[in-house]
């Protein structure tokens, strides 16, 4: 069975005050390396779809300036990644600038909505403000065409996909599932969060095929016993 992995990471660093969003530098570098050793292929997420071979993608969300020495490293080893940026603080200190963004060579963007709102948001006009306008202002200042939506918090419930299809091909949740492009819908592609509370054997259990089976029988069990399973 092929894997086809999108990994999701927030701040990599090695400040641990809050473990969900942090992942130590060593880890990042060795997980990574781990994956090309794996004889996985790097792909930028407007190619994976394409491809029947085994890749993964690395994407990071938010675009803090926390995120430097991660980007640094991809950039040295010349690794395709994404980065989801909030068109609204982009101006923002604690936030990447747009002579920093416009300057990396392997970097893919997306949206990753206007404000960050909680895609909860029960007013059409609000989400498609988020959609829009979040695409329409980094195209602006970054260049280059913006394909790919990645939902502020995963969640995707109240968004309407008609809408999403007009301005992008494509948008990311948090399902944390490899990907298979015969089940998954291309508005809802899912990743895995990676964070502090992996070790290094949790993570290379989570990107084997055994760990993707384990998360869909899990999924299934809880959505027909009428659980949640993170609010999807």
């Amino acid at each position: 069975m092929s894997r086809k992995i999108i990994l999701t990471y927030h701040k990599i660093t090695n400040n641990n005050h809050d473990n969900y969003l942090n992942t130590p530098i060593s880890f990042f570098i060795q997980q990574i390396n781990y994956l090309l050793e794996s004889a996985l292929t790097p792909l930028h997420l407007e190619n994976l779809l394409k491809e029947n071979k085994d890749w993964f993608l690395v994407t990071i969300d938010d675009g803090l300036v926390e995120s430097r020495d991660w980007i640094s490293f991809l950039e040295k080893k010349g690794i395709p990644y994404g980065l989801a940026i909030i068109a609204s603080k982009i101006w923002q200190p604690w936030f990447l600038t747009i002579a920093q963004l416009k300057s990396l060579k392997f970097a893919e963007f997306y949206s990753h909505s206007l404000t960050h709102s909680k895609s909860k948001i029960s007013d059409e006009a609000i989400l498609f403000k988020e959609i829009s306008e979040s695409k329409l202002i980094l195209e602006n200042l970054l260049k280059k065409e913006i394909k790919s939506y990645v939902y502020p918090y995963g969640e995707y419930k109240n968004y309407n996909i008609k809408i999403l299809k007009k301005h992008y091909q494509s948008a990311l949740s948090l399902l944390p599932f490899h990907l298979n492009s015969q089940i998954n819908h291309a508005y809802r592609l899912p990743r895995i969060n990676i964070h502090w509370w992996y070790s290094f054997q949790k993570f290379k259990f989570l990107v084997s095929s055994l760990w993707n089976l384990y998360l869909h029988l899990a999924y299934l069990k809880r959505k027909f016993s009428g659980q949640s399973y993170l609010k999807y």
